[in-house]
């Protein structure tokens, strides 16, 4: 992907060669199974739990609270499965209208098991602070029914579209107040803004290792010390009993390496990554006329690699393509793959973006690799140069009209 200009990190990032190279020894020389009482196998086991430390000191928990799974969804289907399974007389379950799929889904699945799920709309346009679940917003879905019928609460840490990042403490004592368990799924904000489990309130965590530089098929699923926990996954009693089947031993490492690293480089996010993503946003509103651009989630605090736009009248997914075949690879709003009838995602709709502007939403998700600090000035300068300038030439294209 060299002569790629990588701008879809939301979507997954490149591994840190750090990551890599702490890896290899686990394919290779300690290969033993971490459940073997024997020498190597302790060796293993060792390697694991020192991961856990790791994973633990960047999410602000305690390493006992780490269960690794198989990836983010995964995650998040065990804690929705553990909380209706602790709370089985409970059947009510308040959700946010921008959850992932590996959240929204399963919701769906929950409805035809006779659950009822209430929905916490976020900010509307033209509101202040459009994108974002607020605290009111939850206790009311809360206070719909009998809050004592709602065994679970979802709300993301920060959205994967638009990069908005939710108040979560607050959301948390809102929970506590009412005595009700809180899933965050953290995917996009761990290792791009500081994240605290212990302050959040929430009961489960999640996060997933490719988001932030580490290898794909390893998740962290955090549950509260002392909540009430039913594994999904049942057999060897692999993770302390809360996540059976032999563990990803390289995955696992490589995932404690990464968060490790993630850990020293917030502050590359927090400034160089940022720096670059305003001087995109700058860039943009210097370069197409205000009623043809509309930035989203901009007067919110945001995950400071995230840029997320609507353009006005405009196919994001031509759009998408005619910047792929310019070698630039970026993300888009639309959940559907199909040029013809192209449909706004459920966050897009949530928002209430004007239909205008919501067929041509664009997302650019930069990494610590775009950072001026890691690629050098005149690297990061030419990347704001090249998006706008090809983002111009798309816009030329009569292919990009929503016809």
């Amino acid at each position: 992907m060299d002569a790629i200009l990588y701008l879809d990190n939301n979507a997954t990032t490149r591994v840190d060669d750090a990551v890599v190279e702490a890896m290899i020894p686990f394919y290779t020389e300690f290969y033993a199974n971490p459940s073997a009482t024997y020498t190597p196998g302790r060796v293993v086991k060792k390697a694991i739990d020192r991961a856990r430390q790791q994973v633990a000191s960047l999410l602000r928990c305690r390493p006992n609270e780490v269960i690794f799974t198989g990836g983010g969804t995964e995650a998040d289907n065990t804690a929705i499965y553990s909380a209706t399974r602790c709370f089985p007389k409970r059947k009510r379950v308040c959700c946010s209208a921008c959850e992932h799929p590996a959240v929204s889904e399963p919701m769906k699945m929950l409805r035809e098991f006779g659950y009822t799920i209430t929905p916490v709309s976020p900010v509307a346009y033209p509101e202040p602070g459009a994108g974002r679940v607020n605290a009111a917003d939850v206790e009311r879905a809360i206070r719909a029914g009998d809050p004592a019928d709602v065994a679970l609460v979802c709300v993301m840490a920060a959205n994967n579209e638009t990069g908005v990042v939710n108040p979560v403490a607050d959301i948390g004592r809102v929970c506590a107040k009412y005595k009700v368990p809180l899933l965050v799924d953290a995917t996009q904000a761990v290792g791009k803004v500081p994240v605290d489990f212990r302050g959040s309130g929430a009961t489960y965590m999640v996060c997933s290792a490719h988001k932030f530089h580490g290898p794909k098929g390893v998740g962290v699923l955090v549950v509260r010390d002392g909540a009430c926990f039913k594994p999904h996954l049942i057999g060897g009693g692999q993770e302390n009993g809360c996540r059976s089947g032999t563990e990803n031993v390289p995955g696992i490492v490589g995932t404690g390496m990464a968060a490790e690293i993630a850990q020293a480089n917030l502050p590359v996010l927090a400034s160089g990554v940022k720096q670059v993503r305003d001087s995109l946003q700058a860039s943009l509103y210097n370069s197409f006329p205000r009623g043809d651009l509309l930035v989203l989630g901009a007067d919110c605090l945001r995950t400071p690699n995230t840029l997320f736009f609507g353009l006005r009248d405009r196919n994001s997914r031509a759009i998408q393509e005619i910047l792929s075949a310019s070698g630039i690879a970026v993300g888009t709003g639309s959940a559907c793959s199909c040029l013809k009838n192209p449909k706004p995602s459920a966050t897009v709709q949530a928002m209430n973006v004007p239909p205008r502007y919501a067929l041509g939403t664009i997302r650019i998700s930069l990494s610590k690799y775009n950072a001026p600090s890691v690629c050098g000035m005149v690297a990061a300068q030419a990347v704001v140069s090249r998006v706008i300038d090809r983002l111009r030439q798309a816009l030329r294209d009569p292919s990009t009209l929503v016809r």
